[in-house]
């Protein structure tokens, strides 16, 4: 079928599809990062610079929030070229 002769709900089935794809790859990637978190913050607290400094958790969740933090961040780095992809194939499959 031609993209010129598609509806726009056929544009929408396929943009909905490549969320998709992104969103599981994603929830993958936050998996990793659950795993990743605490090895990378042991690496960066053991670096000649950080032994300097500090760590304070001035509330009860900061902890939890930092990791989190790390976790997400780690997620968003793994997924971002599948969503530069996943970008620039739709844009091709419309043109």
């Amino acid at each position: 079928m031609n993209q010129r002769d598609m509806s726009v709900m056929d544009h929408i089935v396929e943009l909905r599809r490549r969320i998709i794809i992104t969103l599981v790859i994603f929830i993958i990637a936050l998996i990793a990062g659950f795993f990743l978190a605490t090895p990378l913050i042991t690496y960066l607290q053991s670096t000649p610079t950080a032994q300097d400094l500090p760590m304070n958790a001035f509330k009860m969740t900061d902890p939890i929030r930092i990791f989190m933090t790390f976790a997400f961040a780690t997620a968003l780095i793994l997924t971002f070229p599948v969503i530069l992809y996943q970008l620039w194939a739709f844009v091709k499959w419309i043109t």
